[in-house]
């Protein structure tokens, strides 16, 4: 377990960086299509977190 839990969390730290990096470029050039990149990448770090809470939850009720 300690193994996918570290996947996910690589996958979530990514994910969060892509969302910070889209909001910044959406800041720097506001619209429509910045704000739709930012959105997608912001529902993409936030679908990795859920994710990591479920198995960090799962990891700890069995631990």
């Amino acid at each position: 377990m300690p193994g996918l839990l570290e996947e996910v969390f690589v996958l979530w730290s990514a994910a969060r960086a892509e969302a910070n990096e889209a909001y910044d470029a959406w800041c720097a050039c506001p619209g429509c299509d910045a704000y739709a990149v930012y959105r997608a990448a912001e529902d993409r770090a936030d679908a990795a977190e859920t994710e990591l809470a479920n198995l960090t939850a799962g990891a700890l009720i069995f631990a």
